[in-house]
């Protein structure tokens, strides 16, 4: 095998053998396949259970033909109820009667109930509470979902009665109910949006969450690989024509490349999941609306600067460049081991590591002013969670992006170069 003169002369090879190899074992094949099609699976399973739980919390039809007030509290005055559904619409097709309950005993009410057809009484009063109280006659053809849908309906109106009877006129209640809300802007600055609100909150949550998972499963693996040839003492034989560099680089890279796609094929799989679902979802219950669907065409219309198309490439750059940095890391604190027993000292280390950057970048801007925390973006270890986030978001500019890009960049050359090293020094 003929040396090569360059420092990273070779890596190609090296990668291309690196991810063939990976991609070749049956267990990555099955593994990939399985969970693509359990995350397939289960996300269009939940969608489906929601619908035919929204299709069971549908209101009931009312099948009472006439209802009978007994109001011991006197709230609802002289005036026969009007009630209303959730869309605030009159019901009809129900004839309405209140009985004075200063006049008639509530036994009386209820035999003169009880002659009607499919009549019920609703009882209101009071004891340390207001009482809402359904009193159904034996030979009544009602059912109890529909008699706690006209429960609801009664709810609401004695709460209005309730309010309007302190006496207060309209505008004066109105007031008083308005709901209070808070908020803090810094003088000077536009107020953020609700939608661009939640996507701050959310999004790094959910970035960082994703990448510190990825690095904690994928870490093992780039170690492991890095390891592999020692047992099999193959790399002294890759080292006479590679330098030890374009093995790294090779092997992290291409291992790096397998992660990726792995992720890629099962974020596929829930996208195509949760949309297949979704139609049958819809086929199950044509009513049914799709909540995940709404939030998301409601940040993204109410997202303001974010998710601009050169900001969603940069993002998907910088992640990839953050997980390679991360994984040569991983590479780095196996490199002194010799054998696979060995491993778990220095993976312990690096789980450390990425448990840090990780809470660093997330709780720091939590606790402390956005302003105060710009450095995170340039320590590599902050940045990588941190950094494609708030490109993403439109919270950085240009010259923040591109020094903590390069930061990165270099100190994963740094890495590269140090595992190299010492990666060459435990082999000979």
């Amino acid at each position: 095998m003929k040396s090569r003169k360059g420092l990273f002369s070779g890596w190609k090879e090296v990668y291309a053998f690196t991810f063939e190899q990976a991609v070749s074992l049956k267990s990555f094949k099955i593994t990939t396949i399985g969970v693509a099609l359990v995350l397939f699976l289960l996300v269009g399973s939940i969608n489906v259970i929601l619908a035919v739980k929204d299709k069971e919390k549908e209101p009931a039809k009312l099948t009472m033909e006439s209802v009978v007030f007994y109001d011991e509290t006197g709230i609802l005055g002289n005036n026969t109820p009007v009630l209303t559904n959730d869309e605030g619409e009159e019901i009809k097709g129900i004839e309405y009667e209140l009985a004075d309950a200063k006049e008639n005993e509530k036994a009386d009410v209820l035999e003169k109930c009880a002659k009607k057809k499919n009549c019920v009484m609703v009882r209101i009063y009071e004891e340390e509470e207001y009482v809402i109280e359904m009193l159904v006659p034996k030979d009544c053809d009602v059912s109890k979902k529909s008699g706690k849908e006209l429960l609801k309906s009664v709810e609401n109106y004695f709460k209005i009665n309730k309010i309007m009877s302190t006496g207060e006129d309209v505008d004066t209640l109105m007031k008083i109910m308005m709901p209070v809300n808070i908020s803090r802007s810094i003088a000077g600055e536009e107020e953020d949006t609700l939608g661009e609100e939640i996507i701050k909150m959310l999004l790094p949550m959910v970035f960082s969450f994703f990448m510190y998972m990825m690095l904690l499963i994928y870490g093992q693996s780039i170690s492991k690989s890095v390891i592999s040839e020692k047992v099999s003492k193959l790399m002294e034989t890759m080292l006479t024509s590679v330098k030890p560099y374009a093995i790294i680089t090779g092997k992290v890279f291409g291992m790096c490349t397998v992660a990726i796609a792995q992720f890629v094929i099962w974020v596929a799989a829930v996208i195509g999941g949760f949309f297949a679902g979704d139609v049958v979802a819809k086929a199950v219950n044509p009513g049914h609306d799709n909540i995940v669907l709404e939030a998301i065409n409601f940040v993204r219309e109410d997202a303001g600067s974010a998710f601009s198309v050169s900001s969603i490439v940069i993002f998907v750059i910088l992640a990839c460049i953050g997980f390679v940095m991360y994984c040569v890391f991983a590479a780095l604190v196996s490199s002194g081991v010799k054998r696979a027993e060995e491993l778990n000292g220095p993976l312990a280390i690096y789980n450390i590591i990425v448990i840090i950057g990780f809470f660093m970048s997330y709780m720091l801007p939590l606790s402390v002013n956005t302003g105060k925390i710009e450095f995170i973006n340039y320590i590599p270890l902050t940045a990588v969670f941190k950094l494609p986030v708030d490109v993403l978001l439109n919270n950085v500019n240009n010259i923040t992006t591109t020094i903590g890009s390069a930061i990165i960049v270099v100190f994963t050359m740094v890495l590269i170069i140090v595992t190299g090293k010492i990666y060459k020094k435990k082999v000979f």
